[in-house]
């Protein structure tokens, strides 16, 4: 699917209050091959919301999906 795909830090979790449904948001001892997806994107993707450990790839790049958003009310506006 076209997604927009956001290049983050930790604090963005806070900054825009969002919430993990499942798993956990990024954090500084990671490494940068992992990701976070919203709920809709992993049934998407994957058919469920249960995707933690599934991998995405993205220009041909594998992640490993650590955590799914819960749903929003609004969606998030980063421009």
């Amino acid at each position: 699917p076209n997604t927009p795909i956001v290049a983050t830090t930790p604090e963005l979790a806070e900054i825009s209050q969002l919430t993990v449904r499942e798993g956990q948001f990024l954090d500084t001892t990671l490494n940068g091959n992992t990701a976070v997806i919203g709920a809709q994107l992993s049934i998407n993707l994957f058919g469920t919301e249960q995707s933690i450990g599934k991998t995405v790839t993205v220009r041909g790049y594998p992640f490993t999906i650590i955590g799914v958003l819960d749903r929003q009310n609004e969606p998030i506006n980063y421009n």
